[in-house]
């Protein structure tokens, strides 16, 4: 499905200046984790050294097998437009994705289209399974059922 965008990111070299950028994931309790349960917290931060100028910071999650799952920057977040005068964010997810292998994509920006930033292949994490989910599916969409 996704197989030539995974393979196109997974052959570009990842850039990071001076290594200036560091990805953690984080449990909900704020301490590293990289296995998790359907349906757990995740948090994914983002701290870095002091940057001229940045414009915004994006995040990625992709399964192992190829699949983009999700991709969110602070570009589009009215609530974290401004990451200028900052040296970390950090994303909270929700896990309600199916149980396997998965890999974060990062990128900081100086400018739209120009990265201080990007690990093409960063920090990876597992989603088990402890019970049968009640879905199907790479992840459970929120949802309503109705008559």
């Amino acid at each position: 499905l996704n197989e030539d965008e995974i393979d196109q990111h997974l052959n570009k070299q990842s850039i990071d200046e001076d290594n200036t950028v560091s990805i953690n994931i984080l449990n909900k309790d704020r301490k590293p984790a990289h296995s998790f349960s359907i349906g757990e917290t995740m948090i994914i931060e983002a701290s870095w050294k002091k940057l001229d100028v940045i414009e915004s910071v994006g995040v990625n999650i992709f399964k192992r097998s190829g699949e983009h799952i999700s991709g969110h920057n602070t570009r589009f977040d009215d609530s974290l437009k401004n990451v200028n005068n900052l040296n970390s964010v950090s994303i909270e997810y929700k896990l309600n994705i199916s149980p396997g292998s998965y890999f974060v994509f990062s990128e900081v920006f100086k400018r739209e289209g120009h990265a201080y930033s990007q690990k093409f292949d960063g920090p990876s994490f597992v989603v088990r399974s402890t019970e049968t989910p009640t879905w199907s599916g790479l992840l459970d969409l929120p949802h309503v059922w109705k008559r």
